[in-house]
């Protein structure tokens, strides 16, 4: 047998799998398989095709792959092309044993029971490990590891490939390592598996523990039939990420940031649901329509629809997301979000990773003095945007200079009582130390500010 074709389906919005950066992946794989004679295929540059040319590229691309290395996440799921073509072409050519797949988890997503996706493994690649890539890369030695495990499997499959060339037509052999699923090993997953399809208009991340628990429930979508086809959280329509229930340190290491920040200290919380991106003015003006409020007074640049909105008063944030049945998130919530498991001065580095701030956030070096659009920088591991930088996002907590002195370890909800209420994020007017994850400010309640918006969160199961 030849070269190997390795041809790697993912939603463009998992793309720091594909690039170079601290946790590169598929770029690493590439590099480290040149011996195994072996050919990568990741679409780098496909966005300058027209949709013809773009759509047969694709299809003779998998038509000729021996493998298909799938990143599965929620926005894998919920592409549309990914659903509607990719998955096909490569579904048949798997059940013609024409091709095996290797599904790597790369974040938490669900699936529940939709017919399309039975035929996708529920796990990762690596044996007897269900965790998504994510729960990895906050410790970068460990990352790197991990990845070691999954070149290890490739190489076996590949091998173990090339020493089946002469087999029987259409019959593909599980190495244990890579489920490779061909006509003999389809079998429908169970519905309370890793991946759920979701509709569209709400992608919601979830770990594979809570979608076991969803299961038991009798109300549960997951537990008695196919889910609904469409579930919208809150008025707003806005996708939100769920955060597994888990702990999390919280606050700054000796020798950085305010004393606000400190002592350091784990955090236990409850899961939740945190809007994927920064209320927008859009949004914002449906709301005000839909119940007679006023809009606040416009910036110096105006209101552009995409733009996070700004002047609203912590009353006016508390005031829509109880609109859109949601809640300010605490503190705790938001720096939990904002740190996706990390410990360091940024959720993707320490100080020394400070010239990489524009990548991911809005700040006084790069924006112009002005909000942008949500969305456009990248996004944290867990699939939040603009958590740094952009406009601050008012939090539920009252404030209090040492409050982290005698805070409850576990969902800890601020001050019983105070003067200001916690602003957190950093903004598009402020320099890279206040886009730090740890980095506390706060405003009186009826502050209006130019460089202040929020997101909503929602408790799991409300």
């Amino acid at each position: 047998m030849g070269k190997i074709s390795i041809f790697v389906s993912y939603s463009h919005e998992d793309s720091m799998w594909v690039q170079e950066g601290p946790y590169v992946l598929i770029p690493w794989l590439v590099t480290s398989l040149q011996r195994e004679n072996v050919a990568f295929w990741y679409d780098p540059a496909l966005k300058t095709l027209p949709g013809v040319e773009y759509r047969e590229k694709i299809r003779k691309e998998i038509e000729k792959a021996d493998f298909a290395v799938l990143l599965i996440s929620q926005d894998f799921i919920n592409s549309d092309f990914v659903r509607q073509f990719e998955l096909p072409l490569i579904k048949a050519r798997v059940e013609r044993g024409e091709l095996s797949i290797i599904p790597i988890l790369v974040s938490y997503a669900l699936w529940t029971g939709e017919a399309d996706l039975h035929w996708l493994t529920e796990r990762q690649m690596l044996p007897g490990k269900p965790t998504p890539l994510v729960d990895y890369i906050s410790d970068l030695a460990k990352w790197k590891r991990v990845r070691i495990e999954i070149l290890e499997a490739m190489k076996n499959s590949i091998r173990e490939k090339r020493g089946q060339a002469n087999c029987e037509e259409g019959v593909v052999k599980e190495t244990g390592a890579v489920p490779g699923i061909g006509t003999k090993q389809f079998t429908p997953a169970p519905q309370n598996t890793a991946v759920a399809a979701v509709s569209p208009d709400l992608r919601v991340e979830k770990c594979p523990q809570l979608a076991a628990e969803e299961g038991k429930k009798k109300e549960s979508p997951t537990s008695g039939g196919a889910a609904p086809t469409k579930e919208i959280i809150g008025k707003d329509d806005t996708p939100m990420v769920l955060i597994p229930a888990g702990e999390f340190w919280m606050g700054s290491p000796d020798g950085e940031g305010h004393y606000s920040e400190h002592p350091r200290h784990k955090v236990y919380l409850d899961a939740y649901s945190i809007d994927k991106y920064e209320v927008t003015v859009q949004q914002y003006k449906r709301y005000c329509e839909e119940t007679g409020m006023d809009m606040p007074f416009a910036p110096s640049w105006g209101w552009q629809d995409d733009h996070p909105v700004v002047n609203v008063t912590w009353d006016d944030a508390t005031a829509y997301a109880a609109w859109a049945g949601k809640r300010l998130l605490t503190e705790a919530e938001w720096e939990k979000t904002c740190r996706v498991g990390s410990e360091t001065t940024y959720c993707y580095g320490d100080v020394a990773a400070r010239a990489s701030l524009g990548d991911y956030a809005w700040y006084v070096n790069n924006s112009g003095r002005q909000t942008h659009p949500v969305g456009q920088k990248k996004p944290n591991i867990w699939g939040l945007y603009d958590m740094l930088g952009n406009v601050f996002e008012w939090c539920s907590d009252w404030y209090g200079d040492g409050y982290y002195t005698g805070s409850p370890n576990r969902n800890p909800t601020g001050p019983e009582s105070g003067q200001k209420r916690v602003l957190r994020g950093g903004s598009w007017g402020l320099i890279g130390d206040f886009c730090r994850s740890g980095n506390r400010c706060w405003g009186n309640p009826s502050d209006r500010g130019h460089d202040s918006g929020f997101r909503c969160a929602r408790s799991a199961g409300s």
